[in-house]
């Protein structure tokens, strides 16, 4: 394998050559990429277009098709669930593309590559290692808060210390962070429209089987949709109030319990 570049200038008019040549051929083959697999939102796989077998036939009907061409075949969603799942992860072959003969899914994907010479077609990986999804979760602590808010973009710089660290994070890399800045067990929690706030006090309407009351709460907010509330009993039922109308005459929406 040829030598990587050293990251310094290079000016190509002067050779009007890269600097360093393709390992591949790829202005006299087919380049293109091939999907096999999505996962969806809960993490699981979405949708499987193609097993390994499946995806050499379809580079066998290519290679006829093109009067035999030089194949270059990106795999899309090769790993894990399906494509976008646990980047940066490559550890592991997606086992729902595997061979049924095949000991593991891994050994299929180098059946796969193997095969696919046949049909004068390389089999190469599609990868991403820039992107963190939450399928891993690691965890960190708070370890810097900034003293200054930018009002402009509403943000606050932050800096987390990994207590779990993992072999595959690097710099530069992008994720999501989850703050939890406090923790609340067996409360009782109510969408904050539900709250009616009227000269610095804090109500909730309820229902006593009759009729709608209105009951006096202390809330503690959490985030920005919700709140806990005290004073309400298990079970009771919450009533969104109505703008423009008596909440107590109709029973409205209920919270959920």
């Amino acid at each position: 394998m040829n030598p990587e570049p050293s990251g310094e200038y290079y000016d190509y008019t002067k050779t009007m050559k890269p600097e360093r040549p393709w390992l591949l051929p790829y202005h006299q083959s087919l380049v293109y990429l091939m999907m096999l697999a999505t996962r969806g939102g809960d993490g699981k796989m979405d949708k499987l277009y193609l097993t390994f077998e499946q995806a050499l036939d379809a580079i066998r009907k290519i290679h006829n098709l093109t009067c035999g061409i030089p194949q270059i075949v990106y795999l899309i969603g090769w790993h894990h669930e399906g494509h976008d799942s646990k980047y940066p992860d490559w550890s592991e072959v997606n086992r729902h593309l595997k061979r049924p003969q095949d000991a593991t899914a891994r050994d299929s994907l180098r059946w796969l590559i193997r095969e696919a010479r046949r049909y004068r077609a390389t089999v190469s990986l599609h990868l991403n290692m820039f992107d963190a999804y939450p399928d891993d979760r690691v965890r960190a602590r708070v370890s810097f808060v900034c003293a200054l808010v930018d009002v402009g973009k509403g943000t606050c710089d932050l800096k987390l210390e990994v207590v779990e660290p993992r072999p595959y994070i690097r710099y530069g890399m992008s994720g999501t962070a989850e703050i939890e800045a406090g923790r609340y067990e067996d409360v009782t929690a109510v969408p904050s429209r539900f709250i009616v706030r009227s000269d610095g006090r804090t109500a909730v309407w309820v229902w006593d089987g009759r009729r709608a009351v209105r009951r006096g709460v202390s809330v503690v907010p959490i985030g920005e949709r919700w709140v806990t509330v005290r004073d309400v009993p298990e079970g009771t039922r919450v009533l969104l109030p109505v703008k423009g109308s008596a909440a107590r005459s109709v029973p409205g929406a209920e919270a959920a319990e």
